[in-house]
């Protein structure tokens, strides 16, 4: 009768086969998620660094993503058709 309960396991319990193989996979995706954030940090640090330590790019910065202007600039926007 133990031999059955432990033939049973192997195969569908806990511990069985496909549960193992699941669990591989799930740890396999999660792997790769870290790593896609952990290079995802690393670049947001070198953003972070580069707009501290750096007045041309903090510059840009302010120029694309916030569109402002130094004083006595004008803007001049053209359209395509």
């Amino acid at each position: 009768m133990t031999f059955i309960y432990y033939i049973y396991e192997v195969f569908f319990g806990i511990y069985s086969f496909n549960e193992i193989k699941k669990l591989e996979s799930k740890k396999e995706a999660t792997f790769y998620e870290n790593t896609k954030q952990i290079e995802r940090n690393i670049s947001l640090e070198n953003e972070l660094d580069s707009l501290t330590h750096d007045e041309d790019a903090l510059e840009g910065y302010a120029r694309q993503e916030l569109g402002l202007i130094k004083d006595g600039e004008i803007i001049i926007e053209i359209e395509n058709d």
